[in-house]
């Protein structure tokens, strides 16, 4: 014969603060990947853009609770409108080699600090997309949440039910 655990069940009026929380929470990281996703828009919209040849591969074997991860970082030249060659290193590494020595990438780089260049990547759209996709999931679902706690709220009598409700149950308890 099995137990049957006891289910611990919050009354659904305490799913409104606690959506209403999560709610904020999340529209607060829809706000934050909006915003990264405009800035990196905005710097590529004010940058020139150049080809680049990949001219090496480098690999990083970093060690993390004895777990081995290997990432690999292109390392791009491209030419520059005044005929400067400029090297860079991308900044986010990849665990596969997506570019062979050789092959052409784009480049995005302000005239003025070609050395910051970027290289054009998924992994460049990839943390503002993820923000904004995964908290505004969280967000709907919240809002569902809250519109629930509403309802709840609502078939106690409305805010006033609500206060005679937590009051009444303070006497009781006393």
């Amino acid at each position: 014969m099995q137990k049957q655990r006891a289910r611990v069940r919050l009354p659904a009026l305490f799913n409104l603060p606690i959506g209403l929380l999560v709610l904020a929470f999340s529209l607060g990281f829809l706000y934050f990947g909006s915003q990264l996703n405009a800035r990196i828009e905005e710097s590529l919209a004010n940058s020139l853009v150049a080809e680049g040849r990949v001219v090496d591969v480098i690999q990083r074997t970093t060690s993390r609770r004895g777990e081995q991860r290997t990432l690999y970082y292109l390392v791009v030249e491209f030419r520059t409108v005044q005929g400067e060659t400029v090297r860079i290193q991308s900044g986010e590494g990849s665990s596969q080699i997506t570019d062979q020595l050789g092959d052409t990438v784009r480049v995005f780089y302000d005239p003025s600090a070609p050395q910051e260049a970027l290289i054009d990547s998924p992994a460049l759209w990839l943390v503002p997309r993820l923000f904004m996709g995964v908290s505004g999931v969280i967000a709907f679902l919240s809002a569902l949440v809250v519109l629930n706690g509403l309802l709840q709220l609502l078939k106690l009598g409305g805010l006033v039910g609500m206060l005679s409700f937590i009051l009444l149950r303070q006497r009781r308890s006393k």
